[in-house]
């Protein structure tokens, strides 16, 4: 089985998703996008190198989404864990700018301290990739939007982005996100998150997680990064 990338979605954007940006700002934003803020997260997914004969390859379960629950768990008990509970962020990316991952790493054993070590000091591309989105302790999730990016497509090819539903391929092909984007709470730090998967040969294909939440009256999320 291939390693797992977990872009608790602390992954491959050069940047992490701005906290206090509106729903309003995206591409086709949702309706009401005026009551909502948005996190991200992105995974980049390389191709298999070998050609895939079936339609449904195996790519792990919803264990992957164990290990982010851990290292919820682990961001809340860290002294400056208040930053967490209030944070919005793609969460493999932040640990790797940070050099957490090792830090949290040194705490646990088995699968989480592996998952750790696998998606920190290196970049390191597989079949599936986890993405996780932090938000805001005292917000209210609402909706989500699956896309990805067949970063070896011409700008002008129509297959160059792919929306998708959960356990359903994604429109160009050769790539899902396994079910619905989940969310996960520990000990007040908060993330969405899924698992995406490509099986094109050839093809490498970064997966979006878009997360839509709304805060509460005269609140706005706190930008720690």
């Amino acid at each position: 089985m291939r390693a797992f990338l977990l872009a608790l979605a602390f992954c491959l954007s050069p940047t992490f998703s701005h906290a206090q940006k509106s729903a309003c700002d995206i591409d086709n934003p949702p309706a009401n996008c005026e009551r909502y803020y948005y996190a991200t997260s992105d995974a980049l997914v390389a191709g298999t190198g070998i050609p895939y004969g079936g339609t449904d390859p195996y790519c792990g379960t919803n264990q992957n989404l164990d290990a982010v629950d851990a290292v919820l768990r682990l961001l809340a008990m860290r002294p400056d864990g208040f930053r967490y509970q209030n944070a919005t962020a793609d969460l493999l990316k932040l640990l790797k700018d940070t050099g957490l991952y090792q830090q949290l790493a040194n705490q646990t054993t088995g699968f989480v301290h592996d998952f750790l070590l696998r998606n920190g000091p290196r970049a390191q591309y597989a079949n599936c990739a986890t993405l996780a989105a932090l938000i805001p302790r005292q917000a209210t999730y609402r909706a989500y939007r699956l896309t990805n990016t067949d970063i070896d497509a011409s700008p002008a090819d129509p297959h160059r982005y792919g929306g998708c539903e959960p356990g359903k391929d994604c429109s160009n092909g050769f790539s899902r996100f396994l079910g619905i984007p989940e969310l996960r709470e520990e000990n007040g730090v908060t993330a969405v998150a899924v698992v995406f998967a490509n099986w094109s040969h050839n093809r490498r294909r970064v997966g979006h997680l878009t997360v839509f939440f709304e805060m509460p009256p005269g609140q706005k999320p706190v930008e720690n990064w």
